[in-house]
């Protein structure tokens, strides 16, 4: 029987743009190194966490927190990052990229690698860019997803196609096309009036959050200034995949909601900032954020 765990010791062999060295790192997982556009190279480790293959960047020596003055160009390179891959907050306080994708039946990852390490190094070579919410309204074929993954959505008298999600409050997802995929978005907290504090503890916050949400990442919107989660897909998901990101989003919604709206509170957030580590210094940083 050809398992995913079979499946995963066989791509070792295989030939993949980018890759330099595969090999094996324990039960279900393999080391690989990843050459990058300017010579250096990354090394990723996937590992099977059924129903999940996680692929997670292995940091270079010991762990090194980023600035606060980092944690908003976060978001920004996560906002123009290609689908799959997130930059997200470790506990240390580092930034790195992974990649959750969830594994059906007929899953094969060997045809989607070319694509997956591709993708990597370019969102490693900051070949990012903000992109702006998709003018295009959703098509019928997403209300019907939608439906079919267990979510009902609704088409506004604007022409956007909404997702309740199941959190206590009402919180909605906008579900619009990408490409040739799917983007779902959910609008967690405007800054546009807050103070650089404020601004910086949310975002770390937010990265924070994702780091424990598969399909998920943190992300600012067109609007520069609002913080929201998106699940951004290159094709479009099936509905076991759909409705585990409207779950997914729905778990960030619930775990940020009430933070957020504290940290609004500048006194608040300076000393979140503190306890964290990062300096409460942060008045000069709005700059940087922007």
């Amino acid at each position: 029987m050809n398992t995913l765990s079979d499946r995963l010791p066989n791509l070792l062999a295989c030939a993949t743009p980018g890759m330099l060295e595969a090999r094996l790192s324990g039960p279900g997982a393999a080391l690989w190194t990843v050459g990058l556009a300017d010579g250096a190279t990354a090394q990723l480790e996937a590992r099977l966490d059924a129903p999940w293959l996680v692929i997670t960047e292995r940091p270079k020596g010991a762990e090194s927190a980023i600035p606060s003055d980092a944690l908003w160009p976060a978001l920004v390179q996560n906002a123009g990052a290609p689908p799959g891959w997130k930059t997200y907050l470790t506990p240390a306080r580092s930034a790195l990229f992974r990649n959750e994708i969830l594994m059906g039946g007929d899953f094969n990852l060997e045809p989607r690698l070319p694509a997956i390490i591709a993708a990597f190094r370019a969102a490693k070579a900051g070949q990012t860019k903000l992109r702006p919410s998709p003018a295009g309204e959703a098509g019928p074929e997403l209300e019907s997803l939608c439906a079919e993954s267990g979510w009902v959505a609704t088409r506004r008298s604007s022409g956007r196609l909404t997702v309740t999600l199941r959190t206590g409050a009402h919180h909605q997802a906008t579900v619009t096309p990408l490409d040739a995929g799917v983007r779902l978005w959910l609008a967690a907290l405007d800054c546009g009036s807050l103070p650089p504090a404020s601004r910086l503890a949310a975002a770390a916050i937010a990265l924070q959050t994702t780091a424990r949400l598969p399909l998920v990442r943190a992300a600012v919107d067109a609007l520069p200034s609002q913080i929201g989660f998106e699940a951004a897909f290159d094709a479009l998901p099936g509905p076991e995949e759909l409705n585990a990101a409207f779950g997914a989003l729905s778990a960030a919604a619930e775990a940020t909601g009430e933070i957020f709206l504290a940290l609004q509170d500048e006194t608040l957030a300076r000393d979140y900032l503190v306890i964290r580590g990062w300096s409460a210094n942060v008045t000069q940083e709005r700059s940087a954020e922007q």
